[in-house]
């Protein structure tokens, strides 16, 4: 054993690659943009429709 100490923050400060780095940017820039209406409530109306088409998907397998 060397009688260096050990930087364990290199670690866990690893950068993203670059395709990542992209995707964290946009995935900010969307939630930045669309956030708000993300978070409205989907109508029941809309939920029954998505619940039925589950459903026959399921049924179909």
């Amino acid at each position: 054993m060397s009688g260096k100490p050990r930087n364990k923050s290199n670690k866990a400060k690893k950068s993203p690659a670059p395709g990542d780095r992209f995707d964290i940017w946009l995935d900010g820039k969307l939630k930045t943009a669309y956030g708000s209406v993300l978070d409205e409530p989907i109508p029941d109306d809309i939920m029954k429709l998505l619940e039925q088409e589950l459903v026959k998907k399921l049924d179909e397998k």
